[in-house]
């Protein structure tokens, strides 16, 4: 869960796309953002909480960044190799650093807020598993 003021935020990442769940402290519970990305399978959703903006982590085309609380989201995986990401983390000390887990045991770190990516160095070749992230 991540809080933005006064709101809790949950990113639920699926199989068709990806949601974002709001609560702001009222009794009428959540409000559902979403679908998006439709048709992408949405691994995992990360939340800067300093900037507002999300991340979600996909099987087939990397990373997307959304600015304006999940309505657009562009691309943002260049330097990303390995485009099939299993989970994407913010730094919550340095909110510009990212680290994304993909597939066969990579992790790639971003210093840009996921404009441009680079391999963690020294990870390669750890041991696999179809679930690793």
């Amino acid at each position: 869960m991540k809080e933005r003021g006064s709101r809790s935020v949950v990113g639920v990442g699926t199989q068709t796309g990806g949601y974002l769940l709001v609560s702001d402290s009222s009794p009428k519970g959540w409000k559902r953002v979403g679908p998006f990305l439709k048709g992408e399978s949405v691994n995992s959703i990360s939340f800067d909480s300093k900037n507002g903006i999300f991340y979600a982590a996909s099987l087939t085309e990397g990373v997307f960044t959304s600015k304006d609380f999940g309505k657009t989201w562009r691309p943002s995986s260049r330097g990303l190799h390995v485009r099939k990401v299993w989970t994407i983390e913010v730094d919550p000390n340095k909110p510009a650093n990212l680290y994304a887990g993909t597939h066969y045991g990579h992790l790639f770190r971003s210093n840009d807020g996921g404009e441009n990516w680079s391999e963690v160095a020294g990870l390669h070749g750890a041991p696999k598993r179809n679930d690793w992230g």
